[in-house]
């Protein structure tokens, strides 16, 4: 049974404009039945939801989104999965909002990974938000199965742009990292592998405005072995 592995990322980002929908394509052929995770950060999102798609025709699942509060209510954070791909060249994912009067920003951060539960990979999800002028944006797991590793994924946006966001959670790793180029909407998606309750946490640099986060975790193929789940439910029922 394949062992949960990171594989690759590509980052993707919009500078402003009147676009609904942004992309990126991995460099390499992502692997037929792995896994891939979408994180998005939108600004200028009168709290739409957003979704993703590919040019392979795979269903990608929402996870967890939050919208921003407080001093600025605009900005957006999503992390959507698609499990068991189908894949072949030039694999290009799609983020898309409903059309909105404004410009926007994006940033987009889609991620590959193997080892994942064939059938039910989610777990639990959670997200945060607050008002810093500087400080610590974070977003806790809680509790998760208690079989196996899992997968930990974390994402942060800022709508103050041009902001230094800094993880500072022990044992994450950094996959996306991009300033949209203008005024408006960092992100930084990190990840880690690992067990029991994670919280992921950033350090916001100096700005005015709000930060959304949220994390999501995917339980492993190890997670529920053939039969485990319906061993454990029998043990508990006696």
């Amino acid at each position: 049974m394949a062992s949960l592995k990171y594989v690759q990322t590509k980052i993707a980002l919009s500078t402003g404009g009147i676009d609904s929908t942004i992309s990126a394509t991995f460099d390499s052929t992502p692997v037929a039945g792995n896994f891939i995770v979408v994180s998005v950060a939108k600004y200028n999102n009168t709290a739409a939801a957003i979704t993703a798609s590919d040019n392979k025709g795979n269903t990608y699942i929402s996870s967890v989104q939050r919208q921003s509060t407080g001093v600025n209510s605009s900005g957006r954070v999503a992390i959507l999965y698609a499990n068991n791909i189908t894949s072949s060249s030039t694999f290009t994912v799609t983020a898309t909002a409903a059309s909105e009067v404004g410009t926007r920003y994006w940033c987009l951060v889609i991620t590959e990974y193997s080892g994942l539960h064939p059938s039910a990979p989610e777990d639990v999800t959670n997200s945060g938000g607050g008002d810093v002028s500087a400080g610590t944006a974070a977003a806790s797991s809680g509790a998760v199965s208690p079989v196996g590793n899992c997968l930990y994924i974390g994402v942060v946006s800022h709508t103050d742009g041009n902001i230094t966001i800094t993880p500072t959670s022990s044992g994450w790793t950094q996959r996306g990292e991009d300033e949209d180029g203008a005024t408006n909407n960092d992100i930084n998606s990190i990840d880690i592998i690992s067990s029991g309750s994670q919280t992921a946490t950033w350090d916001i640099g100096s700005g005015t405005y709000s930060w959304v986060a949220a994390i999501a975790t995917y339980k492993s193929a190890v997670s529920l072995l053939p039969g485990m789940d319906k061993y454990i439910h029998n043990m508990l029922m006696r």
